[in-house]
């Protein structure tokens, strides 16, 4: 009991003490079928970038490129800028709704968090005004 509890306390420690780089990854919705061959809900967000953490660096995390914070400690809050952009489904008579997610993915490709997101395709001569 005492080596599965040591080793209980080591993963508890990895997992929730030690820094670990952030990035993403983007989950389109298996379920759609609206969209053309090849396309997925994912394909509507063009980028996702990081963007400030809370704390920021170097005090909550090392430092931070086009993809990917790095060191991040676990106290810390990272932020991303989502860019979305149809250039994949037409307007229809009615407005539509779509949902994908983005994974916030850590150490060893495991989700620590994730974020579902919509978008709206307008009708056929509408506007959405943002």
């Amino acid at each position: 009991a005492g080596a599965a509890m040591d080793i209980v306390n080591a993963v508890s420690t990895l997992a929730g003490e030690t820094p670990q780089d952030i990035t993403t990854m983007k989950v389109g919705d298996p379920a759609e079928t609206r969209l053309p061959p090849g396309n997925t809900t994912a394909d509507f967000m063009q980028s996702i970038v990081p963007s400030r953490g809370v704390p920021d660096a170097p005090d909550g995390f090392n430092h931070m490129d086009a993809t990917t914070f790095y060191a991040v400690k676990p106290s810390t809050t990272v932020f991303f800028n989502v860019t979305f952009y149809n250039d994949i489904q037409p307007p229809m008579p009615t407005a539509q709704l779509f949902r994908a997610t983005i994974n916030v993915i850590g150490r060893a490709g495991t989700v620590v968090d994730h974020r579902d997101v919509y978008m709206i395709v307008p009708a056929m001569g509408g506007v959405i005004f943002g």
